[in-house]
């Protein structure tokens, strides 16, 4: 294993030239990939997708962007940690050793003189579906390409403003993301969630992908889906039923603490209905 940091020091853009590479050396499988700094990003040859890195790894300071629509930074990585204030585009490249285990994290930036962060976009090669195992927002325009196909965790959390730092696009396809754990920023998500956790941030769940296990302590749930919620446990936050017309049930509800629920009788169907919050002891 080495570790292969972007200089540009041949004066290019060419990831394939060695003189651009720290040791002078095109990384390859099993690297780790730095880029830090203000110097220029590559732009050819971004297609790396032999490649299966031990970690790529995006520094603070480093304010260029990678990649860009169509021309995605496409390549393997058992860690992919983007912490800069440029965007990012990057395309998940299918393994060569298949039992790495992918952890992408998002803590992006703010630039000098900018009040928004990067955008973000996070896509994946057909032949590699289901290959990513988490991704972790805290702060960033994120949007995930449908291509991603089934997913077992998405996180959506905060740096610094629980409402704003975060603002992630699940992009709509026949997929089923397994779990969703949110504490902070605004989630859009257009595929089906088999369980989702919020404390904070507001989840916008939308047409035609429900959710089946819905656990609240906080935040803001905005159901416009009319799929039938198994268990809806609400400890605090707000789930909003009303952002859709259309008639659905929620086999077991269960209200406590501060938590609150906006729905109509004519809509609604609670077959097994709980409100802990009035209980006399």
């Amino acid at each position: 294993m080495a570790t292969r940091t972007w200089t540009r020091g041949a004066g290019t853009g060419d990831w394939n030239t060695a003189a651009n590479w720290e040791g002078a050396a095109v990384p390859v499988t099993g690297d780790i990939v730095i880029f830090r700094g203000s110097v220029a990003p590559p732009t050819t040859n971004l297609d790396q997708g032999a490649v299966d890195l031990a970690a790529l790894i995006i520094a603070r300071d480093f304010t260029g962007a990678l990649g860009a629509s169509g021309t995605e930074l496409m390549i393997a990585a058992s860690l992919v940690h983007y912490r800069g204030s440029g965007d990012f585009y990057y395309q998940h490249a299918s393994h060569v050793n298949t039992l790495f285990t992918d952890l992408i994290i998002i803590d992006g930036a703010i630039a000098a003189n900018s009040a928004s962060a990067p955008a973000i976009e996070i896509s994946s090669e057909e032949s590699d579906n289901d290959k990513i195992s988490h991704i972790m927002v805290n702060r960033g325009a994120v949007t995930i390409a449908a291509s991603n196909g089934n997913m077992p965790r998405l996180t959506v959390g905060y740096i610094t403003n629980p409402l704003s730092d975060a603002s992630v696009t699940y992009a709509s396809a026949a997929t089923t993301l397994a779990k969703l754990v949110q504490t902070g920023g605004r989630v859009k998500c257009t595929v089906a969630v088999t369980e989702a956790n919020v404390s904070g941030g507001t989840l916008v769940q939308e047409v035609t992908y429900g959710i089946t296990t819905l656990v609240m302590t906080g935040g803001i749930c905005q159901y416009k889906d009319d799929a039938t919620i198994t268990l809806a446990d609400l400890h605090g936050g707000v789930l909003d039923l009303l952002q859709s017309p259309d008639t659905m049930t929620i086999t077991t509800t269960i209200l406590q603490g501060n938590s609150d629920l906006i729905y109509d009788t004519a809509l609604h169907t609670f077959t097994n209905f709980y409100d802990l919050r009035r209980e006399t002891r």
